[in-house]
């Protein structure tokens, strides 16, 4: 074991092999005093920390030491209530008894599995969950995470913390080798599988995202997708466009995502899950379509009452990364007006046939009580738009009631009710 305060290595001397995830490279490697020195030039940086595990956060030892309870009684505690313990996190000083008040702080480290999870989570999302790491006071360990002074989920120090990617014992001062991430201008065909699919997010009245074979997207805000607004284009390279064409997302085929060339600390992978770089699952797609997501503080995982995949299993990447990119896809600022003749003449024009089908629909349904709820919410949505449509119409407004128009035409495609 080094001594306290041992000069800090070169990061690929005496590598070893990394493990099958892929890591961000970090800028440096330091000690727990040039760090009390240089965090502020540090902040959102990727790097590595050398030091001693002075102490760290265990629920079940704590619970017993604050209520009296038994090593049983505490270790079902966390089963039936995942909010009792605090988050995972230890902490590093430069020697192995240094105070937690000299010390800095390690935070967001990935938690177990809790014995329900394990029972009820399909094995995609068991074999995917992030490894967790032995924290054993003492141990002079190399951990690499992001350096903040606040996470995103509200851990805060002025002075400084670290948000957990991953930890190696320092022996010999070396990290496992971090692999160089392949960049977006290299990366191979096919990262993204473009097949018919959808995801429905939050059950019947809520958002449904749709990917056609020419890999285009649309979401939608009730289920019969009639007016499904096309927000932009996906490319078996990895490449999300937006509806002009220009790039605004790309992934890897690790699965890394980026916007606009920034790193968005986040991992879509082949397998249908999708994860945080502090190892937090974001969403899940398991083999047999049911959505999982994470809630709560802790990040408990369960399945997403309502939620449905429909697609093939290998296109479950590119529907995450779909609307991934969605949350991000902030909307354009309203158009100039226009002259007539110019993109709200096409509007109204596309957005008058699409109400037309759907008035002729409706009288063809009258008696079925859930069509005709649906085709009574498009037409409001049609006549919200048509309120604006003279101002404020669009290339994306005419899209979208051609689209609808359709989709229309192809649901009551029928000698009955033929549009």
């Amino acid at each position: 074991m080094p001594p306290p305060g041992a000069a800090p290595t070169a990061i690929n001397e005496a590598l070893r092999e990394l493990p099958p995830e892929p890591y961000p490279a970090p800028v440096g490697r330091y000690s727990v005093a040039e760090m009390r020195v240089r965090g502020e030039e540090l902040l959102e940086k990727e790097i590595v920390i050398e030091g001693y595990v002075t102490a760290g956060y265990d629920c079940v030892e704590d619970a017993r030491e604050t209520t009296g309870w038994t090593l049983a009684e505490a270790e079902d505690r966390p089963e039936e209530d995942l909010d009792w313990c605090e988050r995972p996190r230890f902490y590093l000083g430069e020697a192995p008894h240094a105070s937690t008040a000299t010390s800095l702080w390690i935070v967001e480290v990935p938690r177990p599995l809790t014995r329900s999870e394990r029972a009820s989570l399909p094995p995609e999302i068991i074999t995917s969950w992030p490894v967790v790491p032995e924290i054993v006071v003492g141990d002079f360990v190399a951990v690499q995470g992001t350096w903040l002074t606040e996470t995103n989920l509200g851990t805060d120090n002025d002075a400084g913390l670290l948000r957990y990617t991953r930890m190696a014992p320092a022996e010999g001062g070396a990290l496992p080798a971090v692999s160089e991430r392949t960049s977006s201008a290299t990366t191979p065909p096919a990262i993204l599988e473009i097949s018919p699919a959808s995801l429905a997010w939050a059950g019947l009245d809520g958002v449904v995202i749709t990917l056609d074979e020419a890999g285009y997207v649309s979401i939608s805000y009730d289920s019969t997708a009639f007016l499904a607004v096309p927000y932009g284009r996906l490319t078996p390279r990895g490449e999300f466009l937006r509806i002009d064409g220009t790039v605004f997302a790309t992934i890897d085929d690790a699965g890394n995502v980026f916007v606009g060339g920034r790193d968005m600390k986040l991992m879509v992978k082949r397998d249908g899950t999708s994860w945080h770089r502090n190892g937090h699952l974001a969403i899940a797609i398991a083999d047999d379509h049911t959505v999982y997501g994470a809630s709560g503080e802790h990040g408990e995982i369960s399945a997403r009452k309502g939620s449905r995949y429909d697609g093939p299993l290998g296109t479950r990447r590119a529907i995450i990364f779909a609307k991934t990119a969605k949350i991000w896809l902030r909307p354009d600022p309203w158009p100039e007006p226009v002259v007539p003749g110019g993109a709200n003449a096409t509007s109204i024009a596309a957005c008058d046939v699409y109400r037309a089908k759907a008035m002729k629909a409706l009288a063809c349904v009258r008696h079925d009580e859930v069509w005709t709820k649906w085709l009574r919410m498009a037409i409001a949505r049609v006549d919200g738009y048509a309120k604006e449509l003279p101002r404020w119409g669009s290339d994306a407004t005419a899209a979208s009631c051609e689209v609808g128009a359709i989709r229309l035409t192809a649901y009551f495609a029928t000698e009955e009710c033929l549009l």
